[in-house]
C-alpha cells in the first residue's frame, strides 16, 4: 500500500493527507489525491466501465438480432 503525506490534494486544493496515484493528469508527476477525491475518482471510472459495458451488450444484443432475424427469413424462405 502507498504511504500518505499531509500535502495539497491536487484535486480539491486542501492540505489534507494524500496519497500518489499512477494517474498522469498535469505532466510526469503524476497524481496527488486525498482518500475523498481518490474514492470519487473511482466512482468516475466504475460509472464508465459500466457504460462500456452497456454499449458493448447493447452491440451484440443489435448484432445477434439481426443474424436471429436473417436466419429465420433464410428457414421461411426454405419452407415455401
Amino acid at each position: 500500500m502507498d504511504k500518505t503525506v499531509t500535502m495539497t490534494c491536487n484535486l480539491c486544493l486542501h492540505k489534507r493527507e494524500v496519497r500518489h496515484i499512477d494517474l498522469y493528469v498535469w505532466g510526469s508527476e503524476g497524481l496527488w489525491a486525498c482518500h475523498e477525491c481518490e474514492m470519487l475518482l473511482v466512482g468516475i471510472c466504475t460509472d464508465l466501465a459500466r457504460m462500456a459495458y452497456r454499449v458493448r451488450k447493447a452491440e451484440h444484443d443489435a448484432q445477434h438480432s439481426v443474424a436471429k432475424q436473417t436466419n429465420d427469413s433464410i428457414k421461411k424462405r426454405r419452407k415455401t
